[in-house]
Parts: C-alpha cells; structure tokens; sequence
C-alpha cells in the first residue's frame, strides 16, 4: 500500500511541476525515485520543504542529464541519499554537486530526445507561462484541451526567408509552450505581424500581450521590431537564470553532460506542428 501510495504521490508531484503528458518525463526513473522517497518517508515527504528538496534534485538531474546512463546505481544511490537528507539525517545527495547545465546547451537542445529540453519544456510552464490567445495558465484540464505543445516564437518560414540557421531557430530558445490555436495564429509570419493579427482578431490589447508575452520570459519590443538575435540573447539569459533558480546553482560555460540526442519512433517536427503553408 505504501509503494502504491508512494506512485500516486509521484504522479501528482509530476503534475505540479508541469509534467502532465506521460512523453514529457526527462527520466522514466526519477518517477521511481520519488516514489520510493514518499513511501518511504509518507507524510514527512510530503510538507513544503520536503517537496523543496525533491524538487531541486528532481530539475538537477534532470537538467544536468545525469540519468542518461549508469540509472540504476545511480538511482540506488540518490533514493537513501535523499531520504537522509529530506529527514534531516544526511547531507543534499551528491547530485546536486555533481550536476551541470552549460549556458552553450541551450543552443543545442532541439527536440524532445533530449531530458534537459522536456525540463526546461515544464519550467517554463511552471514559471507560469500563459497563451498567446485564452491567456490561460498551463494546467491538467487546459493542456489536453488547449492542446499545448512546444512552438517556434519566430515560425521556422520566416527564420528561412531572413537566413537564420535551423541550428539556431529550432533551439529551445526560440520555443515555448502554446496551445494548437495559438500556433495556428502565428502562421509562419513575422512576430509584429501576427501578434498585431492576434490583438485585432482577439480583441486584446497591447499591453495585455506583452504581458503574456513576459510570461513566457520574451521581451516584448524585440518581438514587435523582429529583432531575432536581441530576442534570442536576451531570452538566453532569461531561461539561464531560470535554469539557475530552478537547480539552486548558476549555470556555467565549461562543458557540461551534453547528453547525446538518439532517434526516437516519433519525429520532433509531428509534434512541434508550425502551420507555415
């Protein structure tokens, strides 16, 4: 009953953090992990604080890709390692140390192969993120409903027409959580067109969507001016200090894990749909 209680808990924790979809967990595993931490602790794993902690190992590993292989002694190690640490009677497992998140990483995190990319896929969600038309928050009914996907903030017809390389414009920084509606909407124009579109259409105003669009940490007046590289850069270091708030350490330059994309049965652009025709 513990160890069922203790799945249960993980599934709801997942939830909180905006890992609803079931292809959206960086590690199969880690849902393991924090399983065996709840029904090993119960109602001790439970409070703010505790959840604080697995939450912070939970973006770390996640993040800084330490679960793309040697998992089970690594899982072996980091569930009593926690439990010590949530309970009082240890130090912060040695993950937390050990993880990593190089800022040039951004750069190559292109699909949802990668577990550091669904990670910051969910942070931004959880960040608070809020879409493009409805102007809602990403939540359990609103994701299925809605249709939320990650999308191109510049659409890819347009990064073609003005010569930005694939090897930029598909980086997760040039990506955010949107409903199908709001892809739709977007179309493959440039940023001050179809955000003027959105206002007329949708009857919002100016402000409201800049607003919206800072949910998204985007800032406003680059889209509007179609300035892809001041866009690009600044929201490089926005999601940088996301990344830093979230694994309670700063990013850093030196290399990182950089864990290698393999093939997957389902391509990232079925699911990544920009309409562009």
């Amino acid at each position: 009953d513990s160890v069922e209680g203790g799945f249960i808990e993980a599934g709801a924790m997942l939830n909180e953090m905006k890992i609803i979809w079931h292809r959206d967990v960086p590690y199969p595993p880690q849902i393991i992990a924090l399983a065996s931490v709840f029904a090993v602790l119960g109602k001790e794993a439970r409070t703010a604080a505790a959840k604080q902690k697995l939450a912070q190992w939970f973006w770390s590993v996640t993040l800084g890709e330490l679960y793309g292989s040697s998992t089970e002694s690594r899982l072996a190690r980091d569930v009593p390692e926690l439990v010590d640490w949530i309970s009082g009677r240890g130090q912060k497992p040695r993950s937390l140390d050990e993880a990593l998140f190089q800022r040039d990483r951004l750069l190559s995190l292109r699909s949802r192969l990668s577990a550091a990319y669904k990670g910051l896929h969910a942070l931004l969600m959880k960040h608070g993120c809020r879409d493009f038309i409805s102007g809602r928050g990403v939540e359990l009914m609103t994701f299925f409903n809605d249709r939320i996907d990650i999308h191109h903030v510049f659409p890819q017809a347009w990064c073609k027409k003005n010569g930005i390389s694939p090897n930029i414009y598909n980086s997760i920084v040039n990506k955010t959580a949107l409903s199908k509606q709001s892809n739709i909407a977007i179309s493959g124009d440039a940023p001050s067109v179809y955000l003027k579109r959105i206002e007329d259409k949708q009857g919002i105003s100016k402000q409201d969507l800049d607003d919206i669009l800072r949910s998204h940490l985007i800032e406003p007046d680059y889209l509007r001016s179609d300035d892809f590289d001041a866009f690009f850069a600044s929201r490089t270091k926005s999601l940088s200090s996301l990344i830093t708030e979230a694994m309670g350490k700063p990013v850093v330059e030196e290399q990182g894990t950089n864990e290698e994309e393999s093939e997957d049965s389902t391509n990232d652009s079925e699911i990544d749909e920009d309409r562009e025709s």
